[in-house]
């Protein structure tokens, strides 16, 4: 449907491109800038006294282009235009409700109202086809559906950082749907229940947060458990779901807990479920109260006075030394080698020892007690 718009005089601040010409950018400080938006079409433009001349947009961009520079002290002219998208847009979202309406039709999220005092207004269209939501920490939803947009929007009104990607759907294919994942993601978890749902033998998944988890919007469903973080200095990683589970349950009040993400494409998840304590900064294995045995080295015991009390236990296999500043200490199959390795770290801030899951507890009928 054709558009007829008065031109004032002078520059109208209008950049057209292609027979015919099509808007492709409009400067701030346009005149026409609340009438005129980018992909609009021009078929005719119309000056003179009675509008004796006219220059058809078939003529292409110059012609038009020229026709403008040459009549811009003239009152009355008119642009006749044809009502059009560009072929895609991106639009980053300021904070809060952007005030649109985003409805599926035909099996596609479309805009299908802006309300008048929207904050993008301007730049936002009706008719567009929501092909990708981009969001702050660099999550992708891709060919979702309009109650997933807006449910992924509205959980995220804080962020600064969203951006629509949009595409006029008679012009050109829409992306099949997908989620694209950040490669990694520190997330502090609040003390209590967190609504979240892990799934996996091998590597803690999340499958499902809860519309009233604390995580909400911050955690990815499909991201893995890399590792779980505590203020003590222990750090549990690539856990399964059941004893990450266990792990969180056991620190459930405890203030500080960082969980952290990755996505499954990540090149450096864990191989092998381990824990990681902090050691302190000095000392070997008789200031730290630790003694070590066998061909694969295993905490024999632990003194009591030990400040790995708690954090470590006898039966755990010794894996790795490490001095946090990417030296690490392989190849400790004898309890001398994994001395030495823990002394040589001695003054290192930061290091750490990396050990196995505690074992099993002993059946019932070898089980000790004193009446």
């Amino acid at each position: 449907m054709p558009v007829k718009i008065p031109l004032p005089t002078g520059s109208i601040g209008i950049t057209f491109k292609g027979t015919p010409p099509t808007v492709t950018k409009i400067k701030d400080d346009s005149p026409l800038k609340a009438r005129i938006k980018e992909g609009y079409i021009v078929e005719e433009l119309l000056y003179g006294e009675g509008h004796e001349y006219s220059v058809p947009g078939a003529h292409g961009t110059s012609s038009i282009v020229k026709a403008l520079k040459d009549s811009s002290d003239e009152d009355g002219r008119v642009i006749v235009m044809k009502i059009g998208l560009p072929d895609s847009k991106e639009v980053d979202l300021p904070e809060g409700d952007i005030k649109a309406k985003i409805k599926d039709v035909g099996g596609k999220a479309t805009v299908m109202g802006i309300d008048s005092d929207s904050p993008v207004f301007d730049s936002l269209r009706v008719g567009y086809v929501v092909d990708k939501v981009t969001l702050d920490d660099g999550t992708e939803l891709i060919g979702h559906t309009a109650e997933e947009i807006e449910d992924a929007l509205a959980t995220e009104t804080g962020s600064t950082g969203r951006r629509l990607s949009l595409k006029d759907p008679k012009k050109g294919a829409l992306s099949d749907r997908a989620v694209v994942l950040p490669m990694k993601k520190e997330v502090t978890v609040p003390p209590g229940k967190l609504g979240v749902v892990f799934k996996g033998a091998k590597m803690a998944k999340i499958v499902k947060i809860s519309d009233t988890s604390p995580l909400k919007g911050i955690a990815r469903v499909g991201m893995v458990v890399d590792s779980l973080k505590l203020p003590n200095g222990i750090m549990y990683s690539g856990y399964g779901s059941v004893p990450l589970t266990k792990a969180l349950g056991a620190n459930k009040d405890v203030e500080g807990r960082v969980l952290i993400l990755k996505s499954p494409e990540a090149t450096d998840l864990p191989t092998k479920a381990a824990i990681q304590v902090l050691l302190p900064k000095m000392g070997g294995v008789e200031e730290l109260g630790i003694i070590f045995e066998g061909e694969t080295t295993t905490i024999a015991s632990i003194s009591p006075t030990s400040a790995l009390v708690g954090k470590i236990v006898a039966g755990q296999s010794v894996l790795a030394v490490n001095d946090n500043d990417g030296k690490e200490y392989g190849g400790l199959q004898t309890a001398t080698k994994v001395e030495d390795a823990i002394l040589d770290c001695s003054g290192c801030g930061g290091r750490y020892i990396e050990v196995s899951e505690p074992p099993p507890p002993p059946p019932e009928d070898e089980q000790e007690g004193t009446a």
